[in-house]
């Protein structure tokens, strides 16, 4: 396969410019001298210039997080001691210091139950591992938000239960969201006068009045779209108006 790329420069040209692209390399390591053999990429991506070689030992040091560290040297010693193979993604610093985020998959060929050859794939994933901080970041603060007492959330599912229900809302209505998530209904903390009439202007909208048992919540999820109106909510020995 590999002679087959070698000898086709249009495949090689189409694989090298999609590997260019995406960030990914392929390394070998030589197993009596431990040098490694870097292709292009994955010298361009630790920003080796025109070397294509680096010893074991080196890239090691690479790796300044020692549980990084010792994640990649337990995974690189049982592929070179058993030929088991890894899929990891590690932070490090490039020989000349800067700090990024890499895949390194690493393969093993065997004869005979013995390690013949090691080699495999490396990519660099800083910009995806940037945008998935940042994700957990401002999921974090969604969170931070929704558990707040300062403000009151309660979220009902398509089925019309009752799904979410924060702490600001246990402090304003006086259940607990133990007592209403999954156990009572929207009824038992919104008036139902108010829940018919939304029902009945709902189905009247979209033309389903001859449905019964409609859920305008559901017709919400599956319209996609977003309603505002005052509620009158049922405080658990009161009324409390909103």
């Amino acid at each position: 396969m590999h002679n087959a790329i070698k000898d086709n420069p249009k495949i090689k040209n189409t694989l090298d410019r999609i590997n260019n692209v995406a960030r990914i390399g392929i390394w070998e390591l030589n197993l009596e001298t431990k040098d490694y053999t870097l292709d292009k990429i994955t010298s361009d991506i630790l920003d080796l210039k025109d070397r294509n070689k680096i010893n074991l030992k080196e890239t090691i040091t690479l790796f300044t997080d020692k549980v990084h560290r010792k994640n990649i040297k337990e995974g690189m010693t049982n592929l070179i001691t058993n030929g088991v193979s890894f899929d990891k993604e590690v932070a490090l610093e490039t020989v000349t210091g800067k700090k990024i985020w890499a895949r390194k998959i690493g393969l093993a060929d065997k004869k005979n139950g013995v390690v013949t050859r090691v080699y495999g794939i490396f990519q660099e994933i800083t910009e995806a591992k940037k945008t998935e901080q940042q994700l957990h970041s401002v999921n974090s603060e969604l969170k931070s938000i929704i558990n707040s007492s300062a403000v009151s959330i309660v979220s009902i599912d398509k089925q019309g239960g009752v799904m979410q229900f924060n702490s600001g809302a246990e402090n304003l209505l006086g259940f607990s969201a133990d007592e209403v998530i999954g156990n009572l209904p929207p009824t038992s903390i919104l008036l139902e006068e108010e829940l018919a009439n939304f029902s009945k202007e709902f189905a009247s909208k979209f033309g389903k009045e001859h449905i019964k048992n409609y859920n305008p919540f559901y017709e919400l999820g599956i319209q996609d779209i977003k309603d505002t109106r005052e509620w009158t909510f049922r405080k658990k020995m009161e009324l409390f108006f909103l």
